[in-house]
């Protein structure tokens, strides 16, 4: 089994379309170990927040 070590901008490929973002579903889709650190999903968590802002902020004009 191949293992994967997934730094959060190659995590956050799985969720925001952009190049790159189907080789990372594929390893998703595969019988592979994907493996992050904890720390990431802080990272992760501050980007999703950000887009969330963006969008909402572009939604409503504010």
């Amino acid at each position: 089994m191949a293992k994967y070590f997934l730094e959060s901008s190659a995590f956050l490929k799985r969720y925001k379309e952009e190049p790159g973002s189907d080789y990372v579903n594929n390893l998703f889709t595969n019988t592979s170990e994907l493996l992050f650190l904890n720390l990431a999903i802080v990272e992760i968590r501050k980007v999703f927040f950000r887009l969330y802002k963006y969008r909402r902020n572009d939604i409503t004009g504010n």
